[in-house]
């Protein structure tokens, strides 16, 4: 989903100016954010960024230093928690070990007085939803991990909440289960339509399940875009070496236009993506992995605007994809991703090898020069 249809749809989330200060630190700057009805939008950044910080500014256990909290057009900045009418999961389930499944799941409901024969349809009908339709009866030790949150979800969908807050919610699962529950929360957004906010660190979790990624970085939104905006597009160095991997060049503008041809610290030309930048502006050029091929044999690199050697350093196999480091002359690290595939040739350790790539794969961030040519 991209952002011109979800700005389309009335906001269900909106904050505006909100900000949070503990003491002499500021946890969250002077921030807007809007949520679209039945979007899936996605908190990252790394450890202290703001991300949790912000995710309870909306939860409303933490009261802003600044601004306005709007939830389905109302003001409920100084609303109580439980009357802000949200469903919040988080990484340790919070499920009551001396209840059975079905008692956890209706705990919400007998809470707000549902009837009985109700209470009793509504538990059958999300349990068949997220797959448990059996487990009524057990306890939750009786359950695995990928099962408990999967009930932690069932309890919150049961009360039909507009808005479902998620906080580090797979964190304590294995990686296969992580990445099996990161499907089942998304057959559920699609399914359902409900508007979520989800908070990882994991910059994986955050591709595979968003409509739209919110990066954080030091209490304030570094970028925010679809997964394919953030990782092909990516507008800061800090957002393109968080999302993924990367190879990041110093270099200089030498003429701006499409292509814009750069000089890099030995003098190579460069031939990077569009920019405005006046000649001289020190610049990241920054290109992905997969964006980098390797030439062999007599392959001339037709269709590459730019065609570079360097010596092989190492390959990885990292199953159906193979990771190539190329050391470049001035001692910086290139890498280069390919297929992998049986009886697929090698360059060997030390050999001297070409690569290249498309104008149009190379970024253009503005940064100041590292000490050193290349940041691998």
């Amino acid at each position: 989903m991209s952002e011109l249809a979800t700005s389309m749809r009335p906001a269900m989330v909106q904050l505006d100016r909100i900000s949070k200060r503990y003491g002499g630190m500021q946890a969250l700057h002077e921030t807007d954010l809007a949520v679209a009805e039945g979007e899936f939008v996605t908190l990252l950044g790394p450890s202290g960024s703001g991300k949790t910080t912000l995710l309870n500014l909306i939860a409303g256990t933490v009261a802003p230093s600044s601004g306005r909290v709007v939830i389905a057009g109302r003001d409920v900045t100084h609303v109580l928690v439980e009357k802000r009418g949200l469903g919040m999961v988080f990484q340790n389930y919070a499920l009551m070990p001396h209840m059975t499944i079905f008692e956890n799941i209706a705990f919400p409901l007998r809470v707000r007085r549902v009837a009985e024969g109700e209470i009793r349809r509504r538990v059958a009908e999300v349990l068949a939803l997220v797959q448990l339709p059996d487990v009524a009866a057990r306890k939750p030790r009786q359950l695995s991990g990928g099962q408990q949150q999967r009930v932690s979800l069932a309890r919150c969908i049961v009360y039909n909440p507009a808005t479902i807050l998620m906080d580090e919610p797979l964190g304590a699962l294995d990686k296969k289960l992580r990445e099996y529950m990161q499907l089942e929360i998304r057959r559920l957004h699609a399914q359902l339509g409900i508007t979520m906010l989800y908070v990882t660190h994991d910059q994986e979790e955050a591709l595979t399940m968003s409509d739209r990624i919110v990066l954080l970085n030091h209490g304030r939104i570094e970028q925010s875009g679809t997964p394919d905006e953030l990782y092909f597009r990516p507008r800061t160095v800090f957002a393109a070496d968080f999302l993924g991997d990367s190879s990041m060049l110093d270099a200089v503008v030498e003429a701006p236009g499409q292509p814009t041809r750069l000089t890099d610290a030995r003098g190579r030309p460069l031939l990077a993506a569009a920019s405005e930048l006046a000649p001289g502006t020190p610049v990241k050029a920054m290109i992905r992995p997969e964006n980098v091929h390797l030439l062999r044999g007599s392959d001339a690199g037709t269709g590459l605007d730019t065609v570079l050697d360097g010596v092989m350093e190492d390959s990885i196999v990292l199953g159906s994809v193979v990771r190539h480091h190329i050391r470049l002359p001035e001692g910086g690290t290139m890498l280069a991703n390919e297929f992998n595939a049986r009886g697929r040739a090698d360059a060997g350790h030390g050999e001297r090898v070409r690569f290249g790539w498309r104008a149009e794969d190379l970024l253009v961030l503005v940064a100041p020069p590292s000490q050193g040519p290349l940041i691998p």
